[in-house]
């Protein structure tokens, strides 16, 4: 057996004295951040020969790395004062490549050894709502391998919250820049709870993420528990693209899926927000497999948010999916804005595999709006423009789930595209209304998440009897005008529908 196998298998074991290590640090670094705040020693200045200064927007761009170098520097501060009350005895910044910002030399009382500590400081904008979401801290594969080889290995996240505004100089007229540093908070990578750390496949062997790199719960574990978690976390994030490998090419008669879309957005056990190259990136492998495993004969709906749907359009048509419509959903009911226009819509592109298709007209025709003898009384095409309701807080047919889908417009996407018996795919189950549809229209399905609780919630839909969509098209009420009574149109055209 080689070393690398052996290595895989060791358990750590940490000393006993690791919590007193870990929490000593933690407290003293916590005091000498402190101690700056307190004595008003927290200001960083950029100054200009300009009399406006810079945007704050600007000097909000190049916050980070100096406020990180402050934090630098306040701990040189005292490592410099022989004896200080931190125990704070060297100070060392870490090199391009380390997966840490500095590291700190501690003694501590009753630990008869020097205590180092590797920290990766973290600026955060406390006036951003993005900042500090989901950010990199280290790469899977180095931070495993740093606690087999040492379960003593102690590396901490320093977040600092700054602020940033301009202050006029004295007699001079010039407008400085200053970032104010505000609050802080410091914690072993360690004790961060399982559902503030994200494993983010996208670079290499895998980034270390946290959810909110100011905002975590913490949970005690020793090394070896830290390490079973993080490899949960890597097979659980694979899981995606290796179960859609599990699936035979050509399989799947109908891919309908609401992806996230990198806004942010809280789905439980992760936050959906990577960086722009990382998320494309995601986004052409479960395409690629998507299009391996759909039928010759089959359909992609795909829901997306306008930031990255012009991208998303070009991917599909650069895998030769074959382009066959861009639906927008039109719903009443959204987020208000004061300055600009409320979002009321969601776009769904429509591609197929290839030019011979199944397309069920009839099974989402909709009441014509007149009637007229060149016009199809069996009903109108619904064209590309649905309205289609919320599924609101206040249904009763709500769950737990940020985007929930209707499920009549699911029903119009999955009658239209697919046929009795066939299977359906979705690989972001979510609140599972795919799925549940799916199963009322005598389909087959199949539905993958990251997120357990998902999965669990999806089958509780399931299984429960579906007598009432949540929600539906008016048009689909509507009555066609300029009906002549005398002849029996009315009686004809119900019967048809």
């Amino acid at each position: 057996m080689n070393k690398d196998v052996l290595k895989r298998r060791k358990l750590p074991k940490e000393s006993a004295l690791y919590p007193k290590m870990s929490d000593g640090v933690c407290s003293a670094i916590r005091g000498i951040i402190k101690e700056a705040i307190d004595s008003g020693n927290n200001k960083i200045f950029i100054r200009t020969n300009l009399k406006r200064g810079l945007p704050l927007e600007n000097i909000n761009k190049v916050a980070g790395p100096f406020v990180e170098a402050w934090a630098l520097e306040k701990f040189e501060e005292i490592s410099d004062k022989v004896g200080n009350k931190y125990g704070l005895v060297n100070v060392e910044a870490g090199k391009r490549l380390d997966a840490f910002d500095m590291v700190l030399q501690f003694k501590l009382k009753d630990v008869e050894d020097y205590v180092s500590a590797n920290v990766d400081s973290k600026a955060t904008a406390e006036d951003i709502l993005t900042s500090g979401k989901s950010p990199n801290i280290t790469s899977f594969a180095r931070i495993r391998n740093e606690y087999l080889d040492d379960p003593d290995y102690i590396f901490l996240v320093l977040s600092l919250k700054h602020k940033v505004f301009s202050e006029k100089a004295d007699g001079n007229g010039i407008t400085n820049g200053i970032m104010q540093v505000t609050a802080y908070h410091v914690y072993d990578i360690k004790y961060v709870s399982a559902k503030d750390l994200n494993y983010n496949q996208a670079l290499g062997t895998g980034q270390m993420q946290i959810r909110d790199i100011h905002y975590v719960d913490e949970e005690r574990k020793t090394a070896e528990q830290f390490i079973k978690m993080i490899d949960d976390k890597y097979i659980r994030s694979n899981g995606l693209i290796e179960e859609l490998k599990k699936l035979p090419d050509r399989s799947v008669d109908l891919i309908c899926t609401d992806p996230p879309y990198n806004l942010g957005k809280d789905y439980g056990n992760n936050i959906d927000w990577k960086q722009w190259h990382e998320y494309e990136q995601f986004t052409l492998d479960w395409l690629t497999e998507s299009k391996r495993v759909l039928k010759n004969t089959g359909s992609i709906y795909v829901f997306m948010g306008v930031k990255f749907i012009p991208r998303l359009f070009l991917m599909l048509q650069e895998l030769d999916f074959h382009f066959n419509g861009w639906i927008t959903w039109h719903y009443t009911q959204g987020m208000g804005r004061t300055k600009g226009f409320s979002p009321r819509h969601e776009d769904i592109l429509y591609f197929t595999k290839s030019g011979d298709y199944t397309f069920n007209l009839d099974d989402v025709r909709i009441p014509q709006k007149y009637f007229r003898e060149r016009n199809n009384m069996k009903g109108a095409n619904p064209g590309d423009v649905w309205e289609f309701s919320h599924v609101h807080y206040s249904n009763p047919e709500r769950v737990d789930h940020p985007t929930q889908k209707p499920e009549a417009l699911m029903k119009r996407i999955i009658s239209a595209s697919s046929n009795k018996g066939d299977i359906v795919l979705d690989p972001f189950v979510g609140s599972g209304t795919t799925c549940v549809v799916a199963n009322f229209l005598d389909r087959k399905w199949i539905g993958f998440d990251i997120n357990p609780e998902y999965i669990k919630m999806s089958e509780n839909r399931i299984k429960k009897e579906l007598n009432m969509l949540d929600s539906f098209d008016p048009r689909e009420a509507r009555t066609p005008k300029d009906l002549k009574k005398d002849n029996g149109q009315v009686k004809l055209i119900f019967r048809l529908k």
